[in-house]
């Protein structure tokens, strides 16, 4: 997961929430999730899509995740991208714009970058592609 710097204009704090919502959510999604020190990993364990979310915490609360989705069935099924979009909106990381600017830009031949809700995220795949979404916060 990379962090972005930036000089200049101040910024909005991170939207990261609690790491017990982001367990919480992916749990009540059908991941498993294991939790221990300064990282935990859910990771679905059943079903089409497969899934594997890892988070990062430091003093107390998580300040990176990485999201990697496909369904290796169906390498162009359009719920990968929903399902990563969906856990955004749900638990709230990157603001309301985050779920949409996966949805948009998934499925592109070269990365996409974009800085939301004081977070930096670089998404890669989609289409016919596995999916990678890394979220980090945007350090001053």
């Amino acid at each position: 997961v990379e962090s972005t710097s930036y000089a200049g204009r101040p910024l909005p704090p991170p939207d990261f929430p609690a790491e017990a919502v982001l367990i919480r959510t992916a749990e009540r999604a059908g991941l498993s999730c294991a939790a221990g020190g300064a990282s935990a990993t859910c990771r679905s364990t059943s079903g089409s899509i497969r899934m594997t979310i890892t988070m990062s915490a430091a003093a107390g609360r998580v300040r990176s995740m990485s999201i990697s989705a496909s369904n290796v069935a169906v390498p162009s099924d359009p719920a990968v991208v929903e399902t990563v979009a969906g856990y955004l909106v749900e638990t709230g990381v990157g603001g309301p714009a985050a779920g949409r600017w996966v949805q948009t830009q998934a499925g592109t031949d070269t990365p996409m970058q974009a800085d939301l809700g004081g977070l930096h995220l670089r998404l890669d795949g989609g289409g016919d592609r596995a999916l990678y979404l890394s979220i980090g916060e945007i350090i001053n």
